[in-house]
């Protein structure tokens, strides 16, 4: 909730970065902006999926009065490859989902519109998500050198 009350705060500044970057239309980049928020503002409701359910086991008479219950786990890493017609939203829609169910994720934006999903890790990063870890970040430099 956090989140989206920071890129309701700065919408312009989004919309100005999707319209430079991705060069898209005004009204369409504030199209984006919107349904990015309103997708975060409702990704509560996905979260309480997440943390597993009970089911009846009355199916049959040897499971009479018995429950099963499935426990959803995290995975570990996630890969998020964003493309270049939606950066912002289809960030956030597959970054924190992921992220309220435990997993750590790498977000690989396109080359071509990288601006929306850097300020989007900057929002998250100000809500309390954990920033990237320095040493792995100067490690992956020293493998490109």
């Amino acid at each position: 909730m956090k989140a989206a009350e920071i890129i309701r705060d700065y919408k312009d500044e989004f919309i100005e970065a999707l319209i430079l970057d991705a060069g898209k239309p005004y009204k369409n980049a504030e199209g984006e902006v919107k349904a990015t928020i309103e997708r975060l503002e409702k990704v509560v409701l996905d979260a309480r999926r997440i943390m597993g359910e009970y089911i009846p086991g009355d199916w049959s008479h040897e499971t009479f009065e018995t429950e099963a219950v499935v426990k959803k786990e995290p995975l570990g890493v996630v890969l998020a490859i964003s493309p270049f017609n939606y950066p912002l939203f289809t960030s956030a829609t597959k970054i924190i989902p992921a992220m309220l169910a435990g997993n750590a994720v790498i977000l690989k934006p396109s080359t071509l519109t990288p601006l929306a999903a850097i300020m989007l890790a900057k929002v998250l990063e100000e809500v309390g998500f954990p920033k990237k870890h320095s040493q792995s970040y100067l490690y992956q430099e020293e493998m490109l050198v």
